[in-house]
């Protein structure tokens, strides 16, 4: 996707940050800092801003204050809450606090000064809705409200989510996916619900069913946090230095929704070349696009690298099926995770019916789509990424819809074929193990089906855009590749015979893991160190 560059001042530091936008936004120049939190009276450990009653708080740990236009600070007030995750306008009178430590959000009377118990997340009633359980179990990060709902964001890996919630019914009304996996701070403002990704450093509005729209503004700010959205402006806290950081943009090109262009689905290699006789097929399944937030480059740049590193080890185009987003590829500026030019990759959308269609065509055959009958004598390679949800009973999210482990395993198991070999990221991935396992299948997830699975701290930056990875990714196409995506050279080939064979790519992987998951597993006999993508 095309970038432009507006250097927006801040004055306070006396340099240019520089300010990346996409060419749908307009942004106003103009950024700066406001002065400190008067030093008299500090506020400690500043975490979160809101505007309600027509004033500006902050909030810290144990503590609630007015802010003046400025920056200083007015009334001081003490709270019981240690752990702040959010601060809101609530209704006349009444802020919301969040409570991390104790998964609740506590009302504050402005004329009382007096905190009161309004939810806890574990007692809120979810059904319906397959992530739920991740109220009982994630972060509370961020708080808001309409005046009527809840809404909440959740710190949960790449399944961090937000949710709007009836706090008099305590039921869930509706769910989304975070833009990020750092949903810092929310504020409801001009009917629209606002979030900032405070690593990815951007601010994104969110369609009334929680969707992201693909517009957001970047926030020239090391670790923002709080936020405020005025009618041109948004404010946020300055990571440690505790100033206010009052950025000027245009707030109605941030909520406008961005068109996706439409397309015949097409496969992007001649029938004749469809038909060729091939051994070895390849499904690569991405549910969500690089768009969705800053930190989530990676659903592309793990899809196309893991296509290419395919290629590299002998599949073809034809026996290659990618599955991603919307069935558009990213334009990306990054020559790395960009095709040749005039060079399509994604076959079809991640929804559940293209994935339905893929797979029964390589099960019956479908030249329509270009789709290869396998043989019993095949190999199936397939890859999975995206956000997941569940345990014992897991699912993975595609663009429309879940798709339930049982019934992946269905589909799957109607194909002919010698051996599979299963490479999963998503979050709860460990859940569909049971379901896949068979004496011909090899499996490697990214974590136990009640774990998380998470965006790496592995990343590459160009032309100033950071683009990520999923942690357990990262290491399995490196192992499977050879090298990283900068060109360091990595050996997976454990028992030198000159192949990376597909425990050997597990294993590398389990051994470099850094991140709060634990890889699983499933190996009949010597099918993992017997097969290698390369053969």
């Amino acid at each position: 996707m095309n970038r432009r560059r507006t250097c927006l001042p801040i004055v306070t530091l006396g340099l240019l940050v520089s300010m990346s936008t996409f060419p749908a936004q307009v942004v106003r120049p103009g950024a700066r800092a406001l002065p400190g939190l008067t030093a008299a009276v500090p506020l400690v450990e500043l975490q979160t801003l809101c505007k309600a009653d027509g004033k500006m708080f902050a909030a810290g740990r144990g503590q609630i204050a007015v802010l003046n236009e400025d920056g200083s600070v007015g009334e001081k007030y003490g709270t019981p809450i240690q752990s702040i995750a959010g601060l809101a306008a609530y209704r006349p009178g009444l802020l919301l606090i969040g409570d991390s430590a104790n998964r609740s959000i506590f009302t504050f009377n402005l004329s009382t000064k007096q905190s009161e118990k309004l939810l806890n997340l574990a007692e809120v009633n979810a059904r319906g809705f397959i992530p739920g359980n991740l109220l009982a179990t994630g972060e509370l990060a961020s708080v808001a409200s309409d005046g009527q709902k809840i809404f909440v964001g959740i710190r949960a890996g790449l399944s961090s989510s937000l949710f709007a919630i009836d706090p008099k019914t305590k039921r869930v009304l509706a769910h989304g996916w975070a833009p990020g996996d750092d949903p810092s701070a929310l504020a409801f403002s001009q009917g629209r619900l606002f979030v900032l990704d405070g690593k990815g450093q951007q601010v994104r509005s969110l369609a009334p069913d929680l969707k992201p729209v693909r517009n957001w503004l970047n926030i020239p700010v090391q670790n923002p946090r709080g936020l405020i959205i005025e009618e041109d402006k948004v404010r946020v806290i300055r990571g440690s230095s505790n100033q206010l950081g009052l950025i000027n943009t245009d707030i109605p090109q941030l909520i406008r929704a961005s068109v996706v262009p439409v397309r015949e689905w097409k496969r992007r290699v001649p029938d004749a070349e469809v038909h060729l006789p091939a051994r070895k097929y390849a499904v690569l399944i991405c549910g969500d696009v690089a768009e969705s937030g800053a930190a989530y480059t990676c659903f592309w740049n793990d899809t196309y690298w893991m296509y290419k590193t395919l290629l590299a080890r002998g599949f073809t185009k034809s026996s290659i099926y990618v599955l991603y987003g919307d069935g558009n590829d990213w334009n990306c500026a990054n020559p790395f995770y960009k095709p040749p030019a005039g060079e399509k990759v994604t076959d079809f959308p991640a929804t559940i019916g293209w994935v339905n269609k893929v797979l029964d065509g390589l099960k019956n055959g479908d030249s329509a789509n270009g789709i290869t009958k396998m043989t019993s004598e095949d190999t199936l390679f397939l890859w999975t990424f995206d956000h997941g949800a569940g345990g014992n009973t897991a699912y993975l999210c595609l663009m429309d819809e879940w798709y339930k482990d049982s019934d992946f395993a269905a589909k799957l198991d109607q194909i002919p074929c010698a051996k599979r070999l299963v490479f999963m990221q998503q979050c709860r991935s460990g859940g569909f193990i049971d379901d896949l396992a068979n004496d011909k299948t090899f499996i490697s997830t990214a974590c136990k089906a009640w774990q998380y699975a998470y965006v790496g701290d592995e990343y590459e930056m160009y032309a100033g855009v950071k683009y990520t990875h999923g942690e357990y990714n990262y290491h399995i196409i490196s192992a499977l590749s050879g090298s990283t995506p900068t060109g360091a050279a990595i050996n997976a080939d454990a028992n030198g015979n000159g192949k990376v064979s597909v425990l050997e790519m597990h294993l590398w992987e389990a051994a470099h893991e850094n991140s709060v998951e634990t890889p699983q597993l499933h190996n009949p006999g010597t099918l993992g160190m017997t097969s290698h993508p390369a053969d």
